[in-house]
């Protein structure tokens, strides 16, 4: 909803710009050319009703969401790495799920600045791994910014039984652990709060 409203926001604002410029510039009311303004307000309507329409199609097919606590504040000399462990709670057995692991620095403004070593392990409710492994992210940089990529990895449940889903943080001063549980048959998932 934020994004629908922000689009509109942005096309009244930017269209009442081309309205106050054309008065400013000496014109009248009568004389403006509305095609403009009511251009650049279709255009941030229509941006906004884009915006929301991709983030919801995602929103409701969102099994499980959360941005897990990494290692910040963790020492080489402690016993253990972090361990993080999460309930799925499976909807739709049969159906062919996504899941997302992908490492954050928390603040936007941030860059990545090494690598990050997780271990994700998805046990079904017997106990059996459906996933197991090993990951290394690597920080890469585009001309804007550093970050780590994110992995997906794809698995069909079984029974619609609780799963168990274990991310160990094994690299030190990693901020979060951003991770993801898509089901498309979802039909009214949520999303984590700030996505």
């Amino acid at each position: 909803m934020l994004l629908l409203l922000a689009g509109i926001g942005c096309g009244v604002f930017f269209g009442g710009l081309a309205v106050y410029g054309q008065l400013r510039g000496g014109g009248s009311i009568r004389g403006l050319r509305w095609w403009i303004p009511l251009g650049v307000l279709a255009f941030g309507v229509a941006a906004g009703l884009g915006a929301y329409w991709i983030d919801h199609g995602e929103a409701r097919t969102t099994l499980f969401e959360v941005d897990a606590e990494g290692s910040l504040g963790v020492k080489v000399t402690d016993p253990a790495a972090p361990v993080r462990q999460f309930d799925l709670p499976v909807e739709h057995p049969g159906v062919e799920h996504e899941l997302l692991i992908d490492p954050i620095t928390g603040d936007p403004a941030a860059d990545a600045r090494n690598s990050v070593q997780l271990y994700v392990r998805l046990d079904d409710p017997a106990g059996r791994p459906l996933i197991d492994q090993e990951l290394l992210f690597d920080a890469e940089c585009d001309r804007n910014r550093c970050g780590w990529r994110s992995w997906t990895a794809h698995f069909t449940p079984q029974t619609a039984e609780v799963y168990r889903l274990t991310v160990v943080v094994l690299t030190i001063d990693i901020p979060k652990v951003h991770v993801r549980v898509e089901d498309p048959e979802k039909t009214d998932g949520a999303r984590a709060p700030g996505y």
